[in-house]
């Protein structure tokens, strides 16, 4: 529950792949993806050139030369692409391309025309793109006098039967070689067991040619913005003539050096402003590629003119220029036209006019529906008149058909189709427009459902604390409570002497001697030595609450505030206190033993005259804290809260100051949660004290401990008539010792007990079991009688009291010695355990008051054993009555007989007040309210950046709720949980940056009715199950797996609310704002090494020439402009990186139980992930300029399986495997991780799980989905989503294809993308372990003990131990849940899945200051 990292790296490759798939590295990709056994072959040569670059599949018209459409095939609807095979139609298909292009559905192919006597030949690749093998019986070629001709490359002849497996291939080619002018025709047929074309049958076309021409290979209309524009000459030609490949300067339109003019592209042949800018290269002397510097405009006729083009080694020049779909020129003509595709500029507006489309805008929206039940959408489309079907779908999983047609305005909540309403999540539409043969979609999303009302507040019932009974769970507390009982705060190196808070159960904690006088506001020190100024002093001669003003360290100062002008008084060293000393506890003018702080320092700012205070944070404070500063009157306290920061005091300021510090004075004695009547005049016990101290004024003020006592009205009597009489008893003072001189230290245990009381909550059993303990009373005697009794009215006493470790009271001086050998003296009590949801602090109340209040020797209270032991020594008199020699021999004899009421109320205030006070300053930190900001958790330094700069605030508000309880193996608490996010400037760093600060975050949603700033929420109020053993209460029945090895010490079950906010606080702060990088890779390599080839594949795309082989496939030159606006040419060494900006967060939620696979009577809880409106930018960088490839917008859902496991890096690992390490390898040994896995429908992994050893093993969301692999494909498919590539200027400057971007996710999203995904996220270390240190073989369960100076220490150097407060985690591991419990009735499935993890506590030596 504390450090998730979630989904922090989608879609961290884009595009792998493309159109071009005779470029080496598509045919790396396959060489990944394909069998051993896959048939490939070199690409062919023509006879007089290499390498010609074919047209592109979706611009050539291939027809009679009238201009017919050919059948092309449409673009995929990539939305319902799923795995293996894609859609699940497809189970044997065979695809045909050439020259890389797809010709599957294709029914004519074109060589243009060609030079008699020439040859040309293209290469054909027949693949299986299936999920079933494919056989092909035979492949021939047909044509009058052999004019197209098959060539064999090695591998495959076209007669013999040959078996492809899903995603093999075979390669031949075609030549064609005219021998005489005219039209020349042929046919490729192919028959093969593809039921959709069993027989495929392609007619080849040419032209044999004696007269040179200029043939454009582009149709008339529906022409690509994006693609080079290629010219196929009959004739070789003279390139300067033409267009000429200059380095830092346009191709055309150029100066012609034969005169004359160079190729022009215009819109207007009649306006030479008219005419646009590029470069060319010449593939040949004979093939011609054209790369405009911008991208074309959508839907503009433009003209090619080629006046001036001469003949290779000829002064003739060519008299024809064609497109490839116009006949033959008839006399000359030397232009030609074409008009490009539209662009179906797309603008979409919810209600109110929100525009959460096109990504310029940077809005989103996340849709309240408690507010807004109902989505309406406005949406423009430009050029709309020219589509010939416009559909509005949605991406659902699983996919459906169901579509709309579109309209400008549409209620989407009113939809007659179910499917295509909104419905509570991401929700994801996409536009499909239709132009001739081709498709273009438009995406967008919004989040939808119920939100959370204050994302930065917990939220209720979202996880269930059990805290198990035994040596992982409750014992560790009880520990920690008794090892802060002896501890004397000193913070001693390899040591128990800590702090919780700053403070300790004995708290003041620093002691030295000072003098007072009575009405003097100073005290002589004999030491300065740890004093601060805001320090509290407690001494008897001092009112409570006193504190120190100011320090003189040298020097005098003048007699005056009630002090006597005497050296004692007026030169240093001095003290100048809040308030004078007084006669009214004690004689002055002697050494009196002072203790002060420490206390919490805060800085404030005072307004002279006002009541309010102003800090610089809102940690400790609560009602009723002490606030001292010289500005402010003695005893000032808080009262209210008035917001932040902010609260008002109970004295006004007498002075103006700005950042100054003060000091609060809360301690574990003085903690304002304690409930009951503490500052009274009526005790816990009943009984009223004869006047509340504070009722006494100046002359009779008390310090003492106020979470113990007083006990009020003790009776008393002696020699019966002689002498009786009532006490009133403070304790001031109390100390455990820690007696670190002995072996064990074991001076006091502390035992919480668990157990199925009366209540229906339940009980807790606390024992005290003590050797050593010792303090003093302060006795007010009154009511006197008897002949002696009223001679003590008035008088005032200090006793000293000491734990015999006898067990007896011996006259000598031997009982103060400590004896480690002697029993424990034991003290029980039955406390009822509530929290109450009003503040969140825990209450112990004891049960069983009623039996012990007036008998000493109360079983159900077990006091005998401490009453017997206490003994009172060293009686002083403070303030004499009548007498006081007699009274005071008095007194000595009956306190005996008093002590078992003191002794009882120590005990009952201790479990009562001091342990839940304790306790609530550990816990409480956790909270998040006015008075708590919860928990800071850095994450490690070796994670990528940003996340090695985040910092994560966990709150978990604990309570108890109708469905909780406490029983023999456990306590079971509700809790509220939140999280929240920052960024700090460094991974060093502890301090958050200003959000306005950041460079890269999401802009912020739309706000209005109805639409928030908020994350989903689906849990109800309903939280996880308990897992404790016990009959039903209020419907909630107990699992029992708190008593399973793997589920002993605490289970924490987690809604998927707590993810949701956890995963909206990482996007709102930008850490999901990523820039992958190689020096992001270079990161995770540090602990994961180099990698699998998948993840290899994807640093071989951080390089410009790559990544453009993917993107710009056959473009050989790509300009772009800098900041400073001027032109330069992509590089092949330019780097790459991709940068990730999610408009909207990620969203989760708990799949239905029945998706998951049952083990051992467990499940393991899937996920449904979801992200919308995510977008991907990919970047080049050459020097100092960064510059923007391609734009592109995603939508994905699919199943999430989130965990806890531990990890071992295989770096330097034998065989790179895990299991072969042996601690000495990396800092990342069996280290606690979080493993987060998307279901990809892959059913591979490199190393498989059987050959890892436990604690090694991976994670696989495909393998715990239920049917996954067996047989039935609806069964492997979870993974669908939607891709636009954003086709503007500014988002496609480059003016790439978005159609080749777009058939690169095809074949890699599922193959590499995801994996990918899996691959980084699979392990995510939350520690880190030296290497160079020792393996400890002694670890683990059940002990969990640990030898100094090992990986397991806590305290090493250099380990990054998930531990704090003396309290360590051993094991942060994702159990799976009982998927039954039983009730009265018999068993019942679990229906509300959580998340399950499990937690190992024990204790290590802790010294500092705990703050968690």
């Amino acid at each position: 529950m504390k450090k998730i990292i979630f989904v922090c790296i989608l879609f961290v490759i884009s595009c792998v792949g493309g159109q071009k798939e005779k470029n080496s590295f598509q045919n790396l990709l396959e060489s990944f993806f394909t069998n051993n056994n896959s048939q490939n072959s070199n690409v062919g040569q023509s006879t007089d050139f290499n390498n010609i670059t074919p047209p592109n599949a979706s611009d050539v018209v291939i027809g009679s030369n009238n201009g017919q459409v050919p059948n092309l095939p449409p673009n995929l609807d990539l939305s319902f692409i799923s795995a293996p095979g894609g859609n699940q139609t497809l189970i044997r298909t065979l695809k045909l391309e050439i020259d890389g292009n797809d010709y599957s559905n294709a029914s004519i192919f074109h060589f243009a025309e060609k030079q008699i006597g020439t040859s040309e030949k293209k290469l054909v690749r027949l693949k299986n793109v299936g999920n079933d093998s494919v056989t092909i019986v035979s492949t021939e070629i047909t044509s009058q006098t052999n004019q197209f001709q098959f060539i064999n490359l090695g591998i495959y002849n076209g007669t013999q039967n040959i078996i492809l497996s899903p995603n093999q291939f075979v390669e031949f080619e075609i030549e064609f070689q005219p021998t005489n002018s005219g039209s020349k025709s042929g046919s490729l047929r192919i028959v093969s067991d593809d039921p959709n074309q069993p027989e495929k049958l392609l007619e080849l076309r040419g032209i044999g040619s004696t007269n040179a021409s200029a043939i454009v290979m582009k149709p008339y209309s529906v022409v690509s913005r994006s693609d080079s524009i290629i010219i196929e000459f009959s004739h070789s030609v003279d390139q300067d003539s033409i267009c000429q490949n200059l380095q830092n300067a346009y191709g055309f339109p150029g100066i012609n050096p034969y005169g004359g003019s160079l190729l022009k592209i215009t819109k207007n042949p009649n306006d030479e402003n008219q005419a646009i800018v590029g470069n060319c290269y010449w593939n040949s002397h004979r093939q011609l590629v054209l790369d405009p510097l911008d991208v074309l405009e959508p839907n503009t006729r433009y003209y090619i003119i080629l006046p001036d083009a001469r003949l290779y080694g000829s002064n003739n020049t060519i008299q024809c220029v064609r497109r490839i779909d116009e006949g033959n020129c008839i006399g000359q003509k030397l232009v030609t036209e074409f008009i490009t595709e539209p662009a179906f500029y797309f603008q979409i507006s919810l209600q109110n006019g929100y525009s959460i489309h096109p990504t310029p805008n940077f809005k989103s929206a996340i849709i309240n529906k408690v507010f807004t039940p109902e989505v309406t959408i406005q949406t423009t489309i430009s050029e709309f008149l020219e589509a010939d079907e416009i559909k509005i779908k949605k991406l659902n999983n699983p996919p459906t058909t169901s579509f709309i047609p579109w309209q400008t305005n549409i209620n989407l909540s009113t939809i007659s189709d179910l499917n295509l309403r909104p419905s509570d999540g991401a929700n994801t539409y996409y536009l499909e427009i239709k132009k001739g043969a081709k498709l273009y979609y438009r995406v967008f999303g919004f989040h939808y459902g119920t939100t959370s009302p204050n994302p930065n507040e917990p939220n209720p019932s979202t996880a269930r604390v059990n805290m198990g009974t035994g040596n992982q769970g409750i014992n560790v507390l009880g520990r920690l409570l008794e090892r802060l009982f002896k501890s004397n705060g000193s913070f001693t190196t390899l040591s128990d002497n800590f702090r919780i808070g700053g403070k300790i159960f004995s708290d003041p904690i620093q002691e030295f001697l000072g003098t007072t006088e009575n009405n003097c506001a100073r005290v002589k020190p004999n030491s300065l030595s740890g004093i601060k100024e805001g320090h509290i002093l407690r001494g008897v001669s001092l009112a409570p609450n006193t504190f120190v003003k100011s320090i003189v360290t040298n020097g005098s100062i003048p007699s005056g505030d009630g002090c006597p002008n005497t050296s004692t008084f007026t030169t240093a060293p001095l003290l100048i206190l809040s308030r004078a000393a007084n006669d009214g506890f004690g004689e002055t003018n002697s050494n009196l033993k002072i203790t002060a702080g420490p206390d919490i320092g805060k800085v404030v700012n005072l307004t002279s005259g006002s009541n309010q205070i102003s800090f610089d944070n809102s940690n400790d404070l609560y009602p009723g804290v002490f606030i001292n500063h010289p500005s402010l009157q003695a005893g000032t306290t808080l009262l209210n809260q008035v917001s932040g920061n902010v609260w008002t005091v109970s004295n006004s300021s007498s002075a103006s100051v700005m950042a100054t510090t003060v000091n609060i004075g809360r301690t574990f004695m003085q903690n304002p949660k304690r409930t009951g009547t503490v500052l009274t005049g009526v005790d816990a016990l009943g009984q009223t004290c004869l006047s509340n101290p504070n009722d006494y004024g100046t002359n009779k003020e008390l310090n003492h401990l106020l979470s113990i006592g007083p006990f009020c009205r003790i009776n008393w009597s002696w020699g019966g008539f002689l002498a009786n009489g009532k006490s009133d008893v403070y304790v001031t003072n109390m100390t455990i010792e820690n007696t670190t001189n002995t072996i064990p230290n074991d001076n006091l245990l502390v035992q919480l007990i668990p157990a199925a009381g009366a209540t229906q909550n339940g009980q807790v059993n606390i024992n005290l079991n003590g050797k050593r303990l010792k303090g003093t009373l302060r006795l007010f005697m009154h009511s006197g009688g008897g002949l002696a009794g009223g001679l003590a009215n008035g008088a005032v006493y200090d006793v000293d009291f000491l734990m015999s470790p006898s067990g007896g009271c011996n006259a000598g001086a031997e009982f103060l010695n400590y004896d480690p050998n002697i029993n424990f003296h034991l003290a029980q009590a039955f406390a009822s355990f509530t929290i109450p949801g009003t503040n969140g602090a825990i209450d112990l109340t004891i049960l069983n008051q009623p039996g012990w209040v007036n008998n000493p020797n109360a079983t159900e209270f077990k006091v005998a054993a401490w009453n017997s032991a206490i003994c009172a020594y060293n009686v002083r008199t403070i303030k004499p009555g009548t007498f006081d020699s007699i009274i005071q021999a008095v007194l000595e004899s009956v306190i005996p007989g008093i002590q078992w009421r003191v002794v009882q109320g120590v005990i009952r205030d201790t479990i009562q007040s001091v342990t839940p006070n304790i306790l609530n300053a550990l816990f409480y930190q956790m909270r998040k309210d006015t008075n708590a900001n919860g928990i800071d958790i850095n994450l490690p330094n070796y994670l990528p950046t940003p996340f090695n700069k985040t910092l994560i605030n966990i709150g978990v508000n604990l309570k108890q709720e109708n469905t909780n309880r406490i029983h023999a193996d456990g306590i079971d608490l509700t809790a509220a949980t939140s999280v929240s996010v920052c960024q700090k400037s460094d991974p060093n760093s502890t301090v958050c940056l200003n959000r306005n600060d950041l460079s890269d975050k999401p802009s912020l949603p739309h706000q209005g009715f109805g639409f928030e700033n908020s994350f989903l929420m689906y849990s109800n109020g309903t939280p996880p199950r308990s897992q404790l053993t016990r009959s039903s209460v209020n419907g909630n029945q107990g699992t029992g797996k708190i008593n399973d090895p793997d589920g002993s010490g605490v289970l924490v079950g987690v809604h998927s609310d707590t993810i949701n906010q956890t995963l909206y606080h990482f996007w709102w702060n930008g850490i999901l704002n990523l820039k992958l990088n190689q020096s992001f890779a270079d990161q995770i390599k540090t602990f994961r090494g180099d990698g699998d080839r998948l993840f290899q594949i994807f640093q071989i795309l951080l390089k410009a020439d790559s990544i453009l082989k993917v993107l710009a496939p056959g473009r050989n030159s790509i300009q772009f402009k800098n900041s400073q606006g001027q032109i330069k040419t992509i590089q092949k060494t330019d780097d790459i990186f991709f940068k990730v900006e999610p408009l909207l967060p990620p969203n989760v939620r708990f799949s239905n139980t029945n998706q998951s696979v049952t083990v051992n009577n467990g499940k393991s809880p899937l996920m449904d992930f979801e992200w919308t409106d995510l977008i991907f930018r990919i970047y080049g960088k050459q020097g100092n300029d960064e510059y923007l490839l391609t734009t592109l917008k995603v939508g994905i859902s699919t199943k999430l399986l989130f965990g806890a496991g531990k990890f071992t890096s295989a770096v330097g690992c034998p065989g790179l495997n895990p299991s072969h390490c042996n601690g000495s390898e990396n800092d990342y040994y069996q280290v606690s991780a979080v493993q987060f896995n998307l279901c990809d429908d892959n059913n591979d992994i490199d190393i498989p799980n059987a050959n890892l050893a436990i604690g090694f093993k991976k994670i696989d969301c495909d393998a715990v989905r239920n049917g996954f692999n067996d047989g039935n494909p609806n069964n492997d498919l979870d993974l669908f989503y939607s891709l636009e590539v954003i086709d503007t200027y500014n988002d496609n400057p480059s003016g790439l294809n978005p159609d080749g971007i777009k058939e690169v996710f095809q074949p890699t999203i599922q193959k590499l993308i995801i994996p990918v995904i899996n691959y980084v996220l699979e392990y995510v270390p939350l520690e880190k372990k030296n290497a160079s240190l020792a393996k400890d073989n002694l670890y683990g369960s059940p002990n969990y003990s640990y030898t100094t100076g090992t990986k397991e220490d806590p305290n090493a150097s250099g380990n990054k131990i998930a531990a704090n407060c003396g309290i360590r985690i051993n094991d942060l591991v994702t159990l799976p849940y009982p998927t039954q419990y039983s009730t009265l009735s018999g068993t019942t499935a679990e229906s509300n899945p959580y998340l399950l993890i499990n937690l190992k506590l024990s204790n290590y030596t802790f010294w500092g200051n705990c703050n968690l």
